[in-house]
């Protein structure tokens, strides 16, 4: 602890060694504030005599800071006659420089500054050894455990590692060649979160939505760029989302599928009726063209 300035009676605290263990060997005296102190500049010779030899006495009692006695065991204690006591209780009465309190003769003597340091670490203990034994009554009535409880898995998504050859396979396999850096950054970002399904999977997908296109007899709309291929996972119904079939030769059921935009639908039906009579009126009698 570092000397504290505003200790009464020109006495500051240093403490040396393991302190909170046992006693400390030293009081810091400091010459200056003791003479400059003006409560006690004000009192006695014989005052601040007796004052100094309590000082040693309260540091070495059993509650530090504080002297307790009868009149005559004080006036014993530090060698002070009877007129030197009762001008040093009178002047400590009046100078303040300590608390004294007089009860049936019997005296006690009060540093404030010492016994208010003594009492905030005897606190302090306390609240340790609350703690300490508040500690060990939680760890004895914890039922100890017949095994170790297996610790939470974590669920690792097993993202596969960037090549730069997958990406050119599948952008020269796909049909539209525009848009390369977005489609690249898509790409990217699907094999990051671990969306991106294997390389043979969006081959196998853009095989069927060629194959689906050959020789078509409704409406096909325009292929998507791959950036919007890739973020929309078209590779999961590229068929479906056109009223293809999954290569058994039955139709979906467009009506099941919680994806399919009911406008959109709509409109690629009107683009079918309109493709099948046109195909019709090229394909009646008397046609010309």
């Amino acid at each position: 602890m570092w000397p504290d300035t505003t200790l009464p009676a020109g006495v500051r605290l240093i403490f040396f060694g393991d302190v909170m263990a046992g006693k400390a060997p030293a009081i810091q005296f400091y010459v200056k504030d003791w003479l400059s102190d003006p409560e006690l500049r004000m009192a006695s010779h014989s005052t601040k005599g007796i004052w100094i030899d309590m000082l040693c006495y309260m540091w070495e009692s059993s509650e530090r800071g504080k002297l307790c006695g009868t009149i005559e065991q004080i006036k014993k204690l530090v060698s002070a006659s009877d007129e030197d006591m009762d001008l040093f209780l009178s002047e400590a009465d009046t100078l303040r420089f300590c608390d004294v309190t007089i009860c049936n003769k019997n005296v006690t003597v009060i540093n404030r500054r010492i016994h208010q340091d003594y009492k905030d670490k005897q606190n302090t203990r306390l609240r340790v050894k609350r703690f300490r034994e508040k500690q060990k009554g939680n760890a004895d009535v914890t039922p100890s455990s017949p095994s170790p409880s297996p610790s939470p898995t974590t669920k690792i998504k097993n993202i596969a590692r960037f090549d730069a050859k997958d990406f050119n396979k599948f952008y020269s396999e796909y049909p539209v060649h525009t848009g390369k850096t977005p489609a690249l950054e898509k790409w990217k970002k699907k094999l990051k979160d671990g969306s991106l399904p294997g390389l043979n999977i969006l081959i196998e997908a853009i095989g069927k939505q060629k194959e689906w296109r050959l020789n078509a007899t409704d409406f096909r709309p325009a292929w998507k760029n791959p950036a919007a291929w890739l973020h929309q996972e078209a590779w999961t119904d590229e068929l479906t989302e056109y009223g293809g079939n999954n290569g058994t030769g039955k139709q979906y059921d467009r009506k099941d599928k919680n994806w399919v935009d009911r406008e959109a639908d709509a409109e690629t039906a009107r683009l079918n009726a309109r493709y099948r009579a046109i195909q019709a009126s090229k394909a009646a009698p008397g046609d010309t063209g």
